[in-house]
Parts: C-alpha cells; structure tokens; sequence
C-alpha cells in the first residue's frame, strides 16, 4: 500500500495537483517525495482506538479545510474510514478509496 500511495505521489502533475499526504511518520520514505510535498501527521496508530481515530479525524478535517483541498485519496479500511469522515466534515468536492486490506472469512 506504501509503495502504491508513493508511486501516485510521484506521478501526479504538479502543474495541475499540489500533492500532499497525511499518514504515520516514516510511511514517506522517499527522500525525492519527501522534499516535494507537504506530509503531515495525523496520529493515526497501528491499532483501533476510537478516542484516537475520532482525534486523527478531526486533526485531518482541519488540514484538509486550511489548505484548501479539493480532492481526497484514501487507502486502507480504517485510515480510509477517518479520511472519508474528515473530508466530508471538511467539505471537500471529491473523495476517492482505495482499498487494499480485506477481511476474508476461511
């Protein structure tokens, strides 16, 4: 999922998009990408906490309305369901997933 989120990074137009990323420090670690956007922090953990996920998602709402975004790219269940929230709160135009993490029943 890193790797395909970096690669979209990398390749937007920069004529048209001003990419930046919300995620876990240290998911970004190509140093290219990482001079060229805007990457914030958002607290999301590796583990489901709600308390925790409420406050990413509002800290994500925030960012999303000071700058302005117009479209937003999620990946993930969960990182997917805060950004979907926060970009909605924050009013933004275009929300987009993609999902890479599924539940499967054996």
């Amino acid at each position: 999922m890193r790797q395909h989120a970096v690669t979209l990074l990398k390749k937007m137009d920069r004529e048209i998009f001003e990419p930046m990323a919300a995620c876990p420090p240290g998911t970004v670690s190509d140093r290219e990408l990482l001079s060229s956007i805007k990457i914030f922090d958002v607290g999301i953990g590796d583990r489901l906490n709600f308390l925790s996920d409420v406050r990413s998602a509002l800290r994500l709402r925030d960012i999303i309305a000071e700058n302005g975004v117009q479209i937003v790219h999620t990946h993930g269940a969960r990182a997917g369901a805060i950004g979907r929230a926060a970009a909605v709160l924050a009013g933004a135009p275009v929300v987009l997933s993609t999902m890479h993490n599924f539940v499967s029943e054996s």
